[in-house]
């Protein structure tokens, strides 16, 4: 609001002043609540973020409906851990294809936790319950919002042995490493319908997540509490005695949770609306 009210004065962008002006008096909550209170169908992603809009909007009149979250089933379901053995030996001239890997992609940020899934490995790795041949893989972008978290995990990626951060890739390379030998972990402290997990079980790795949102899309996943690096180390350990999903599962992962089914579902809804 203090952007827009910047933008629409000093910056003399006067098409932004009357909304902003109208939010400043009605209050950012109060106008999300008319528009709630308005709208013919709510869309979320899981049936917990129908509890969450209740909770924290005070409303509980208002229709919804859940479309599913989809992914990039020509890439997930198809890929291979070719391109990402490839890459790595180009970039660290390390072969990571005899070695099972703990992979987490999404950007270093606190929100995503990554802090304490490297604690949890440094731990099992100081104290042997992981194979010497055991990697952890960080792909994603580092965020500059929060400089602290930023020198923390960059701190403990240089003082623990076999941890690598690839930054930011493409989902061509993300899919070959989630196809490679291992599990996936998201220890993060919220997540809607956690794509990303979705999309590593798509390619056929075992799946350590946090919250309860994930399991509505997932079965099998190993849960683990975020605030928790002895959980996030129990998760891991089981996780690594986990077999990984198989053909049948990740086909009908695909069939669930396609873009093509996202656009069925959401175009179902506005049908519905129309004739009534």
């Amino acid at each position: 609001m203090l952007k827009n009210l910047y933008r629409s004065t000093v910056e003399k962008q006067f098409k932004k002043l009357y909304p902003t002006l109208v939010q400043l008096i009605q209050g950012i909550r109060n106008q999300q609540r008319k528009i709630i209170s308005l709208s013919d169908k709510i869309l979320v992603q899981t049936e917990l973020e129908v509890v969450d809009v209740k909770k924290d909007f005070g409303v509980n009149d208002f229709e919804w409906d859940k479309v599913v979250n989809g992914v990039n089933t020509d890439i997930f379901l198809n890929a291979n851990s070719g391109l990402f053995h490839a890459h790595f030996k180009d970039v660290y001239g390390i072969d990571i294809s005899k070695r099972k890997i703990i992979l987490n992609v999404g950007r270093v940020e606190p929100r995503k936790n990554q802090l304490k899934i490297l604690e949890a490995f440094r731990n099992l790795k100081l104290r042997g319950d992981l194979d010497s041949d055991c990697s952890l893989v960080f792909i994603g972008d580092i965020s500059n919002r929060s400089p602290e978290y930023k020198f923390r995990f960059k701190k403990l990626l240089k003082s623990t042995d076999d941890v690598f951060h690839l930054g930011f890739s493409g989902q061509d390379l993300i899919a070959s490493a989630e196809s490679s030998e291992g599990i996936f972990i998201n220890a993060s402290w919220f997540e809607t319908s956690g794509l990303v997990s979705i999309e590593a079980a798509m390619a056929g790795m075992p799946v350590v997540a946090s919250g309860d949102r994930v399991k509505e899309y997932l079965s099998g996943v190993i849960s683990c509490d975020p605030k928790s690096v002895e959980s996030i180390e129990n998760a891991i350990l089981n996780g690594m005695q986990k077999a990984r999903y198989s053909k049948e599962s990740r086909l009908a992962l695909a069939e669930q949770y396609s873009w093509e089914e996202t656009a069925k579902q959401t175009i179902k809804v506005y049908k519905n609306i129309l004739n009534h």
